[in-house]
């Protein structure tokens, strides 16, 4: 189409897959997840620490931590040896696949878990490592990356890499009043030091930050980085689909526009 640009078919496809998510019959989920730092095993993949999920209709949490399994074994969390840990990670993806498999066709919103390094594959690969069994498996038609998902909305801009975390930044800008999000690696830090809890925290942030993200960008009501030109591109359909997002705040503005000019007028023909 002459009128058309790659960038308003990208933002086209991004609105269609916020609707489907938003308008889902199914419960849909956001998830995040923290594990080990990625240096400290060379030959396996890292060890996981938490699993939240955020439920985006009721706002419900779930949270599945290596220090809770630890409390209810009667392990001392300060002196944790690698079989009471390994023990713990087992427990806490017994519970989490248990969840996944009584809520198949559910969807799930995440933050670029996308690879056997990060992502539902290496969740599944340590349930493997553990169980010495496949894990039930979330579908890849199931699996919404919300960090794609932004960038087909309002390009690559979509926000600055302030806090070394654009999904941190993102939240700090629309002023979620969500505490307790860090970055991976310093999530891993405070595991090292035996700070579970600050662990679980952030990662329940985190999940939760996804969730209101995505419902945001659904009803376009998101505050992000890019410019105009990012979002909608050059072209008469980009202007179109512009005018269609902001239809209400023109309509305001041309009012008041309107408004202020027959003032002027008025006053210009008092006075002359």
């Amino acid at each position: 189409m002459i009128f058309d640009s790659t960038r308003s078919k990208e933002r086209r496809a991004g609105l269609r897959e916020a609707s489907y998510i938003l308008d889902s019959k199914s419960d849909v989920f956001a998830i995040h997840y923290s594990c080990e730092s990625f240096n400290k095993y060379k030959s396996t993949t890292p060890r996981v620490t938490s699993v939240s999920i955020y439920n985006l209709i009721t706002g419900e949490q779930r949270c599945f931590s290596i220090h809770l399994e630890a409390q209810i074994r009667s392990f001392d969390c300060d002196k944790l040896s690698s079989v009471e840990l390994d023990a713990s990670e087992r427990s806490l993806l017994q519970k989490f696949f248990k969840f996944v498999k009584a809520h198949q066709g559910c969807l799930w919103v995440h933050w670029n878990m996308k690879n056997s390094k990060y992502g539902f594959d290496a969740l599944s690969f340590r349930y493997k490592f553990l169980m010495q069994r496949s894990a039930p498996n979330v579908k890849m038609q199931y699996r919404y990356d919300l960090y794609v998902l932004l960038k087909k909305l309002y390009g690559p801009n979509f926000e600055t890499n302030e806090y070394e975390s654009k999904l941190l930044a993102l939240t700090q800008r629309n002023c979620l009043a969500i505490r307790g999000m860090m970055i991976g690696i310093q999530e891993a830090d405070a595991f090292d030091r035996k700070e579970f809890q600050a662990v679980m925290e952030s990662s329940q942030g985190k999940s939760e930050a996804i969730g209101l993200i995505v419902k945001a960008a659904g009803e376009k009501t998101l505050k992000v980085n890019a410019s105009l030109r990012d979002i909608y591109g050059i072209s008469p359909l980009g202007l179109i689909l512009y005018v269609a997002d902001n239809f209400v705040r023109i309509s305001k503005l041309w009012k008041i526009t309107i408004g202020v000019v027959g003032v002027i007028f008025s006053m210009w023909k008092f006075i002359y």
